[in-house]
């Protein structure tokens, strides 16, 4: 999903807003318009003077909040990656396509990996990803970065765990990819943790359903950072507070008072967390054991 920030917009000189109105705005405006806006040069040297198109801009103030993170979990017992910044090896094609080493289409890091379907598309082709990840048990969850040259519909693509002993738990993808070659935040819940049955989890299947396989004929899908993650590794951001994408400014922990050393750390998303972009409340992910630590985190929000 595609997020737009609601901005507090100081306007400079002329404003004309396409579709809504158009004349001179100066000072500071509050300004709400689903319409695209455009800046244009000062044509009134009457009312602007003579250096009337010396400025010409808006600027967006976003809302900032500064949220506090009273307590991380272990991120090596709460979460286990799909793939880093470099995730080149970490998958292979399932049932078909040709897979590459992506340095050009990339979403976190230095490259992504890339596959590329064969004309004729069945079900249950994609991609398989080796995880190693024995802990299964409460519900599960699973997010990764995707990008799509096709778009597609809920229920379209799924996601299978596999422990590699016949075991599984599926759920569909169900939200619909509906910009070609946009990054889009993927997570999915799965409630079926086949914890009675399954040893582990050693596969991750990103796959074409039953539902409308040919979508994906000749498509190519890029797929970035990700991890699995228990439901204890989610700490909420604030209450009440979208994220928007890439809107965390900062986030410094400490440890807790009680410790004694209070010594400030700078932490860098995907290395030390990760966010969850979901429904309500946004939450925070501790990659690494964090559990003695407080994080101060300045974001954005909408």
């Amino acid at each position: 999903m595609k997020r737009i920030l609601t901005a507090l917009v100081l306007v400079l000189l002329p404003l004309a807003i396409l579709g809504v109105t158009t004349g001179p705005r100066s000072g500071l405006h509050f300004l709400t318009t689903r319409h695209d806006v455009t800046v244009l040069p000062s044509s009134n040297t009457t009312f602007f003077g003579e250096n009337g198109t010396a400025q010409n801009e808006f600027i967006g103030l976003m809302r900032i909040n500064m949220a506090v993170i009273a307590a991380f979990g272990d991120g090596p017992v709460e979460m286990e990656m799909l793939m880093d910044d470099t995730p080149a090896g970490e998958c292979a094609p399932r049932g078909g396509g040709t897979e590459a080493n992506d340095t050009s289409v990339v979403r976190i890091g230095t490259n992504s990996y890339q596959m590329t379907f064969d004309s004729s598309v069945d079900a249950a082709e994609g991609l398989d990803c080796t995880v190693d990840w024995a802990n299964t048990s409460g519900l599960v969850s699973f997010g990764f970065w995707l990008r799509s040259s096709v778009t597609f519909a809920a229920g379209d693509l799924e996601i299978i765990l596999d422990d590699g002993g016949g075991a599984e738990a599926t759920e569909d993808i169900a939200v619909a990819y509906t910009i070609p070659n946009e990054w889009v935040w993927i997570e999915v819940d799965i409630t079926d943790d086949c914890s009675a049955t399954c040893n582990g989890t050693d596969g991750i299947f990103i796959q074409t359903t039953a539902q409308a396989p040919t979508t994906f004929n000749d498509a190519v899908l890029n797929i970035d950072a990700g991890a699995l993650w228990l439901l204890a590794c989610e700490e909420v951001i604030g209450t009440g507070f979208d994220v928007p994408v890439d809107g965390i400014f900062t986030m410094t922990t400490v440890l807790d008072v009680e410790t004694g050393t209070n010594a400030a750390e700078n932490r860098v998303e995907w290395t030390d967390y990760f966010i969850n972009y979901q429904a309500g409340n946004d939450v925070v992910c501790a990659i690494l054991d964090l559990s003695a630590r407080t994080a101060l985190m300045l974001h954005a929000y909408q």
